[in-house]
């Protein structure tokens, strides 16, 4: 658990605890993420201005105490991996990359244009040099040359919105097969998979490779998506426009002449491209569709459970679904009937509480379950709890610039305390991000002051 803040005072940063009390007073112009499990912590300070009088910052690693580990001599760094090895740059003409050991002695030297850090379970490092990616070993030899365009990692659905010099993460199958680690790469503007020599196991014939399956590759030709398996060999032919991952359900959602409908994992419809959209996944085998401008609901056969005649709509919960027609909303059940009546500007969903937040007339209240207003809408916003806090809280509430919590009748139970905006989070439970007089501190969750806003910026470190 993290137990300090970085604060900022002017131009210089600090730390404090979670009591506000300075631990390291504000002294550097930046500072990393956090101390390392052996100390160490990035910070950076000013070195004089460059020829354009934009100032200059130097990097080093500090201890807990503020003290210099490794002198402030680089001009790029980043933390210290498990493998105790940092990414740090020097700048020239151009930045160069390379790896420092925790003395600061170079272990890699810093000739590289792009690399990735090592650790946590990565052995070899994307890293690019003359214009060219290739694999770097701990020990800075390249294990692959450095002659591909781009090589790819990640596990995200579409690896091209990505950072172009990461590693794709092969499933257990694929692993289990080649017993090393595949990559995604780029050469003459077509992509391919190759394994960390830099071998072919699938030439590079692809204008994109998306995502691995179990014992398939997502693959697009042409702007038509297909798919082939580990040997290269198609399994569907380049057919769709889009199509998701299967999941546990074995059917995807899959795009074909601007239509959309459902596959198997034979890659054969199910249901036929005839709807106008389809939400990604379906849950407890249902899923939002649009017909002819409108939205149902359609179980997993395509079959309407909820006819198409609303302007919005979202899945059930708690056996309700919002449901909105001529730009207001309210409440359906499972046999597409109005439970609440469609008067609301907006609605949230109904809580285990029984309880949900709906807008009318520009102000947030309560109701229940029969539509009821329980707190009348009069808030600017309300953030409603699953369950009541201790004190009765059952909401935090905005109003007019003052924030705190309400109980079930729309009184305050703490607060309202008055911000110059709303307050935020700030990565840990117990403390939230407040601004009060243009100066920043945290308050707990009953609005209550914890550390006096006299920063001018304060985050978790």
């Amino acid at each position: 658990m993290n137990t300090m803040l970085k604060v900022r005072k002017r131009d210089l940063y600090g730390l404090i605890d979670l009591g506000g009390n300075w631990i390291i007073e504000p002294k550097f112009c930046e500072l990393g993420n956090c101390f390392d499990e052996k100390g160490f912590y990035v910070a950076g300070i000013y070195d004089g201005y460059d020829d354009n009088g934009i100032s200059i910052i130097k990097y080093g690693f500090i201890d807990t105490k503020g003290e210099w580990l490794i002198k402030p001599i680089y001009d790029e760094a980043y933390d210290f991996s498990d493998v105790d090895l940092a990414m740090c740059g020097l700048k020239n003409s151009d930045l160069s990359y390379g790896f420092i050991d925790r003395s600061g002695e170079w272990v890699i030297s810093p000739t590289l244009e792009e690399c990735e850090g090592f650790g946590y379970g990565k052995t070899l490092s994307i890293s690019k040099t003359n214009g060219k990616y290739g694999l770097l070993d701990i020990k800075g030899n390249w294990v692959c040359e450095p002659r591909f365009d781009e090589i790819m990692e990640g596990q995200s659905i579409d690896l091209f919105n990505n950072r172009a010099f990461q590693v794709y993460v092969i499933d257990k199958i694929v692993r289990e097969r080649y017993s090393n680690e595949l990559y995604i790469a780029k050469e003459h503007s077509k992509w391919g998979v190759i394994d960390k020599q830099g071998n072919w196991i699938i030439k590079p014939e692809y204008d994109e490779i998306a995502y691995f399956e179990e014992s398939w590759i997502r693959v697009c030709v042409e702007n038509k998506w297909g798919a082939i398996n580990f040997y290269g060999e198609w399994i569907k032919e380049p057919t769709f426009e889009s199509f998701n991952l299967f999941k546990d359900d074995n059917i995807a959602v899959a795009k074909l002449d601007k239509k959309f409908g459902i596959l198997n994992r034979q890659f054969d419809w199910i249901v036929k491209p005839i709807f106008e959209e389809i939400e990604n996944y379906f849950y407890d085998g249902l899923n939002i569709a649009k017909m002819h401008g409108k939205y149902g609901i359609i179980d997993t056969s395509g079959k309407w459970v909820i006819e198409p005649t609303f302007d919005y709509l979202e899945l059930f919960n708690n056996d309700l679904a919002v449901a909105c027609i001529d730009k207001k909303c309210g409440f359906i059940n499972r046999a597409g009937v109005w439970i609440i009546e469609p008067v609301f500007d907006s609605a949230g969903r109904f809580k285990k509480n029984g309880y949900a937040v709906a807008r009318m007339y520009a102000k947030c209240g309560l109701i229940d379950t029969s539509g009821k207003w329980i707190v009348a809408p009069t808030f600017d916003r309300l953030l409603l709890f699953d369950d009541e806090l201790s004190q009765n809280a059952i909401a935090h509430a905005e109003l007019n610039g003052k924030y705190g919590l309400i109980d079930i009748n729309g009184d305050w139970t703490t607060g309202p305390l008055e911000l110059d905006e709303r307050p935020s989070n700030i990565g840990t439970a117990s403390l939230i991000k407040a601004q009060k007089n243009r100066k920043y501190g945290c308050i707990n969750e009953r609005y209550e002051w914890v550390i006096m806003p006299e920063f001018d910026d304060i985050n978790l470190a």
